[in-house]
C-alpha cells in the first residue's frame, strides 16, 4: 500500500513538473516572439526613414516638398511620403528590403522575411518585396502608414521564425533539458531504492519462512532417529536381552548407524554454512569406484522396506575427488531416488571417463520433477511439488550436492520428466595431480 502511495506521488509529481516546465517554456517562447515584434518595428521604422532620406538625396536640388495635411493625426513620415510620391518618387520596398536585411542582422535575426505593401483597413498585401507563402506562425511587424487616408501602409514580416526563437531559447532549453535528465535520474534512483526496499522485506520474510520451516524439518528429522536411539537404549538398560548377544549387538548396531546418520545430517548443514562463506576444503584422491559404490547399495538396500534393483554400469572404474563428500554427494542422490520412489524401485549409477573428466550419473523411475521446478530444484529448502508426494527433509539435499560438485570445480546436470524419470549426471574434472 505503502509503495503503491508512493508511486502515485512519484507521478503525479512528475506531471506536475512536465507541465510546470512545458507552461514555462511555451511562456518564453511567447515572450521572445513578442520581443522580436518590438525589434522588426523598430527595423520597419529605421528602413522606412533611410528609404526616405534616400529619396530626398535623390532629389533635385532646392526642390520643396508641401505637405497637403499637417494636422496632429498625420505624421511627418506621410507627409514626406506623400509629399515625394507627388514628384514622382514613388516608395521603393527593395530598397527597404535591402535596409531591413542589414538591421535584422545587427539584431541577430537570421530568417526569412519581406516587406510588404497593405491596406491598413483591411490587411490585404497590395505588393511585396518577395513572394513567400504565407503561415500562422509568422511575425508581423506593425503596419506604418504611408497615406494620409490610411490606404496604404508598410509591414515586416518574418516567415516561420523557429529557428532564430529556439537560437534564442538555447539556454533554457538546455537548462531544462538537463533539469529533466536531473529528475530521470533522481526518479530512476527512487524506483530502484523501492524495489530494493521491497525485495530486502520479501527476502526478511522469505528467510523467517524459510528459518521457520528449516526449523520444523530439523526438529522432525531429529526426532525420529532420537526417539530410536532412546528405545534401544531403554531396551537395552532395562537388562532383558543381556542374554541374547545377537539382539544386543544389533540394537547397538541400530544406535551406531542412528548417531552417524545425525552426523551426517549435522555436517550436511555445516557444509553448507561453510560454502557460504567459500570455506568447503576438498581433500583429493583416488576413488575406487566400485567399492564406493557397492558400500552405498548395501547401506541403502538395508534402509528401505520396498523391493530395489540396482543396475551399475561403471565404464571408470576411478574418480579424482574427495571421497567424504563423494560418498556424501551419491548417498543424498540414491537416498532421494528411494524417497521419491514409486512401489519399486530401480537405480541405475554409471560412470564415463575422457580426457577432460570424469561423469558419474545416478537414474532413477520415480516419480520425477516438473519442468517448472527443474530451475529451483538446486536452491536450499527447495523441494519437488509437482506430485502429491509426502517425504521427510529440508530441501537441502540437493543444494549441498551442487555446493559439492561446485567446490570441485564441476559441474551438476539433472534431466527428468514427471512419473518417468530423474538423471543426475556429476561431472568433476582433471585437473587436480595426486
Amino acid at each position: 500500500m505503502k509503495n503503491n502511495y508512493l508511486k502515485v506521488l512519484t507521478v503525479f509529481s512528475l506531471l506536475v513538473i512536465v507541465f510546470l516546465q512545458t507552461l514555462w517554456l511555451c511562456n518564453t517562447y511567447s515572450l521572445i516572439g513578442s520581443n522580436m515584434n518590438k525589434e522588426i518595428n523598430q527595423i520597419l521604422k529605421q528602413s522606412m526613414e533611410a528609404e526616405v532620406m534616400h529619396r530626398l538625396k535623390n532629389t533635385p536640388k532646392g526642390t520643396r516638398i508641401e505637405c497637403k495635411n499637417t494636422s496632429d493625426e498625420v505624421s511627418q513620415m506621410i507627409a514626406l511620403e506623400e509629399g515625394l510620391a507627388e514628384l514622382g518618387y514613388a516608395v521603393s520596398l527593395e530598397y527597404i528590403d535591402s535596409v531591413s536585411f542589414s538591421l535584422l542582422k545587427k539584431y541577430q535575426i537570421e530568417n526569412d522575411y519581406r516587406v510588404c505593401l497593405v491596406s491598413p483597413k483591411t490587411n490585404e498585401v497590395l505588393l511585396e518585396s518577395k513572394e513567400f507563402q504565407s503561415s500562422w506562425t509568422d511575425i508581423k511587424s506593425k503596419i506604418i502608414p504611408i497615406k494620409s487616408d490610411y490606404s496604404q501602409g508598410l509591414q515586416l514580416i518574418l516567415i516561420n521564425p523557429y529557428k532564430t526563437i529556439f537560437e534564442r531559447m538555447i539556454l533554457i532549453l538546455i537548462a531544462t533539458a538537463i533539469m529533466l535528465g536531473f529528475i530521470y535520474y533522481v526518479l530512476f534512483i527512487l524506483r530502484k531504492t523501492i524495489i530494493k526496499e521491497r525485495d530486502i522485506a520479501m527476502h526478511k520474510d522469505e528467510i523467517a519462512k524459510l528459518r521457520k520451516d528449516f526449523s520444523n524439518a530439523m526438529i522432525h528429522n531429529m526426532r525420529t532417529p532420537l526417539g530410536t536411539v532412546k528405545m534401544c537404549n531403554t531396551l537395552l538398560s532395562s537388562g532383558k536381552i543381556d542374554e541374547n548377544l545377537d539382539l544386543k549387538k544389533k540394537y547397538f548396531n541400530r544406535i551406531d548407524d542412528t548417531i552417524k546418520e545425525l552426523i551426517s545430517l549435522t555436517d550436511q548443514v555445516l557444509t553448507l554454512f561453510k560454502s557460504e562463506n567459500d570455506k568447503i576444503h576438498i581433500n583429493y584422491s583416488v576413488i575406487d569406484l566400485p567399492s564406493l559404490v557397492d558400500c552405498l547399495i548395501d547401506k541403502y538396500t538395508i534402509k528401505t522396506n520396498k523391493p530395489i534393483q540396482f543396475i551399475v554400469d561403471l565404464k571408470a572404474s576411478t574418480m579424482v575427488a574427495d571421497k567424504d563428500y563423494l560418498k556424501e554427494v551419491l548417498g543424498n542422490l540414491i537416498d532421494n531416488s528411494i524417497k521419491y520412489s514409486k512401489d519399486s524401485i530401480k537405480i541405475t549409477i554409471t560412470s564415463t571417463e575422457d580426457e577432460y573428466g570424469t561423469m558419474i550419473s545416478v537414474i532413477d523411475n520415480g516419480i520425477g520433477i516438473s519442468e517448472n521446478e527443474l530451475p529451483i530444484i538446486f536452491d536450499p529448502f527447495k523441494r519437488g511439488t509437482s506430485v502429491e508426494f509426502s517425504s521427510a527433509g529440508f530441501g537441502l539435499g540437493l543444494n549441498y550436492v551442487a555446493h559439492i560438485i561446485q567446490a570441485h570445480d564441476g559441474k551438476i546436470t539433472i534431466n527428468s520428466r514427471e512419473n518417468e524419470f530423474t538423471e543426475i549426471s556429476l561431472f568433476i574434472p582433471k585437473n587436480k595431480v595426486i
